[in-house]
């Protein structure tokens, strides 16, 4: 996140379009990294064993977005979860835009 921050602030002036798409990139994978590595560590533990690298890469990023998506599903999450969600769709969204 520091450096997608950091990516904004290069310009003395307004940041380039360019540094402000590279930034926003970096933030969603930030998120999506965090995402796949607390999936891991909940599924296999902290241990980096080869089940633990199986787990983190098996994370996809559209079945990512419409589990985040879900309402229902996210209601019963507290809400920094669902401030997570929230902004992990939004990302994803002005990605892909």
């Amino acid at each position: 996140m520091e450096t997608a921050r950091g990516l904004t602030e290069l310009s003395p002036r307004r940041p380039s379009q360019a540094n402000l798409r590279r930034a926003l990139s970096t933030a969603y994978y930030a998120m999506f990294h965090c995402l796949a590595g607390c999936a891991a560590n909940v599924i296999i533990g902290r241990a980096r064993k080869p089940a633990w690298h199986q787990t983190y890469r098996a994370l996809e990023h559209g079945k990512a977005r419409n589990a985040c998506e879900d309402k229902r599903a996210m209601a019963a999450f507290p809400q920094e979860v669902r401030d997570f969600a929230k902004t992990f769709v939004f990302l994803q969204k002005a990605r892909q835009q």
